[in-house]
């Protein structure tokens, strides 16, 4: 599973936040590491505008693959899904204060070059993102598994 070490030398290599919590749930659910992390490529540093964070949108996309719907008139699976995205919401909100990137880095936005010099030179990275992608997949398979 996914620590902050591996989460740090992910960042150092073109992992993205999104990359990362997506790529290390969605073998567990049938996706390989390699198409998820695809997948979620875009959606790191809040959609690379400091929005809503990687962790919780690879953590969305991880939720909606084990329980979303895939056509319609599946009303039961949406409300399942609708059910296990709040109570990982709320459980990140708890956690981190914010969805959002520029939130829990104090303002900073991670897709601005020299705020994300801030972030580094803060050591932002390792106190807050790298906890924040291993909450996303712990939280994430604990609510599978529940």
């Amino acid at each position: 599973m996914m620590d902050k070490e591996k989460a740090l030398n992910g960042f150092g290599t073109g992992i993205n936040c999104a990359m990362a919590v997506f790529g290390e749930l969605a073998p567990e659910l049938g996706l390989p590491e390699e198409q998820a992390r695809k997948i979620a490529s875009a959606f790191g540093s809040g959609m690379g505008r400091g929005n809503t964070c990687g962790c919780v949108s690879g953590a969305l996309m991880a939720l909606g693959l084990a329980f979303g719907a895939d056509g319609a008139g599946q009303s039961e699976k949406a409300q399942q899904l609708s059910e296990k995205k709040s109570e990982f919401e709320k459980l990140f909100i708890e956690k981190f204060g914010s969805l959002t990137c520029c939130e829990m880095l104090g303002g900073l936005n991670p897709s601005v070059p020299e705020q994300l010099a801030d972030i580094v030179e803060k050591g932002l990275m390792p106190q807050i993102c790298a906890p924040a992608v291993c909450f996303a997949c712990e939280t994430v398979m604990e609510l599978i598994d529940d």
